[in-house]
């Protein structure tokens, strides 16, 4: 049986690596529409990024979410001496889901 040798399968060729991003930077970006004080409507919060001339890294980026912890029972704010405790990963639980969309093409759900 005679061995099949083709160019394609030569993996003895150093691996090129493309290092021409010699940096990167954090922009920050509001949601559509404003503030989103949802008081519990469910809405959609959509951020929109046009910038055509950028490249984005979305595995570096992050969500910052501010807010006031409010008392239901008490109809107040906690103050900054109440003994509050959030699960782990507890600002996720305000959302029911997330979708990253390019061109209206979803990506990841």
């Amino acid at each position: 049986m005679a061995l099949i040798t083709e160019d394609y399968l030569e993996i003895d060729v150093p691996l090129n690596i493309d290092e021409s991003v010699e940096s990167y930077e954090y922009r920050e970006y509001y949601p559509d529409g404003g503030e989103n004080n949802l008081n519990g409507q469910g809405r959609e919060i959509r951020f929109n990024i046009n910038d055509l001339d950028l490249f984005t890294l979305p595995a570096e980026s992050y969500l910052l979410v501010e807010g006031i912890l409010w008392n239901s029972a008490d109809n107040a704010n906690y103050t900054n001496v109440a003994n509050i405790a959030l699960v782990n990963n507890g600002i996720m639980f305000l959302f029911n889901g997330i979708r990253y969309q390019i061109n209206n093409n979803e990506i990841e759900n």
